[in-house]
């Protein structure tokens, strides 16, 4: 599915790194890398900030996958060179292949 992926490391608590994807001839920036507070990794969608009614911080989604499983597709080709991108860094993994957060994420978890 992806033609092109490229990281920019972040590591800032649980945000690891900045995503941009090549897919076709449509390059896509603001994916990030995130680990969620069991370890697992996911990938986070570009998203915009909004103040809501009661004034806190919102987050809307930019990117939609509309079949789940392609989501998931996604998530783990993103995932798998990530870890190929930290080892290239001279890096040891962040989780064994087989950890990936099975949670679906829509986008940026509320509070991020």
């Amino acid at each position: 599915m992806l033609k092109n992926v490229q990281f920019r490391a972040v590591e800032q608590g649980s945000f690891k790194a900045e995503v941009r994807v090549t897919i076709g001839d449509i390059q896509i920036n603001g994916f990030k890398v995130l680990q969620d507070d069991k370890g697992g990794l996911w990938v986070g969608a570009p998203s915009k900030s909004f103040q809501k009614k009661d004034g806190t911080t919102g987050y809307q989604s930019i990117v939609l996958f509309a079949d789940p499983a392609k989501r998931q597709s996604f998530q783990e080709e993103v995932l798998a060179e990530y870890e190929r991108f930290r080892t290239a860094e001279g890096k040891p993994p962040e989780r064994p292949p087989a950890q990936a957060s099975a949670r679906p994420r829509t986008g940026v978890p509320a509070g991020a």
